[in-house]
């Protein structure tokens, strides 16, 4: 009897793990696809209703995700979703050109046969996108990125990557509806430099493109973002109104983030 007591406990927890990993992961969408703007009030009820949950996952998942500043938490007005300011993704970049480069001449140490080929396999996908699938390309670029990282071998890397590039997916989310021809087209070149660099165990010269990859990226938003009057909410409203009226790439603002 203790047993079946003791086994249906640890799978209760089980689900329980499991349901809090599924409400982080959807309110996550929200905030990266910008669903859930800047500023967005997120209220713990109205979360449980739309997720079909109880409150109790919710408060956990946005606990989670003040830990990784993605939401805010102020005592006894609630929870909402983190703005993004040119200070912000100052911040965010200058570590991602440290953390990036660092993985980049690692990958270029310790990537396996199958690793660099699944790189080159990611980047020949993207370079086939025609420039009316943009949101592939960029998602092509994320994950060029992501086997660079894995490729290093190094688990914490891993780890501190991986909060990063929540924040850096929201920047993405705009470069795909408002980026220019060029600026594809300099990622390109700069991913297949990258990688060569990787596949011929040239580590010192990945770790440069690496950094002068992103730093460039960093450049760009920092400056478009100190252009806006506000924060990340003013972009998602212009990325919206590219999706509606679609025109000349450049007569909208460019979020120039690397793949």
């Amino acid at each position: 009897m203790l047993a079946d007591d003791a086994g249906s406990a640890q799978r209760c927890a089980a689900t329980s793990v499991l349901l809090q990993a599924r409400v982080y992961q959807q309110i996550l969408d929200g905030i990266i696809s910008l669903r859930l703007a800047p500023g967005t009030r997120l209220i713990e009820n109205s979360l449980a209703t739309e997720l079909n949950v109880s409150r109790l996952p919710v408060r956990e998942a946005l606990r989670q995700l003040e830990r990784e500043q993605l939401v805010v938490i102020h005592p006894n007005r609630g929870a909402s979703v983190a703005t993004m300011t040119a200070r912000d993704a100052d911040e965010i970049y200058t570590l991602r050109i440290t953390l990036e480069a660092l993985a980049a001449r690692l990958a270029a140490e310790n990537a396996g046969g199958e690793q660099i080929r699944a790189m080159e396999v990611t980047l020949d996908e993207a370079a086939g996108m025609t420039a009316s699938n943009r949101e592939r390309f960029y998602e092509l670029g994320s994950r060029f990125h992501a086997q660079i990282v894995a490729a290093s071998g190094n688990e914490k890397l891993v780890v501190m990557l991986r909060v990063i590039g929540h924040h850096v997916a929201r920047l993405r989310t705009i470069q795909a509806q408002v980026s220019r021809p060029e600026t594809r087209e300099a990622t390109e070149r700069g991913h297949r430099a990258i990688f060569h660099a990787i596949a011929r165990r040239q580590a010192r010269h990945a770790e440069r493109l690496m950094e002068q990859h992103v730093s460039g990226a960093r450049d760009r938003i920092v400056s478009l973002l100190s252009s806006l009057p506000s924060n990340l909410g003013e972009l998602s409203s212009l990325a919206g109104d590219a999706q509606r009226q679609p025109g000349p790439a450049h007569d909208y603002p460019t979020l120039d983030v690397p793949g």
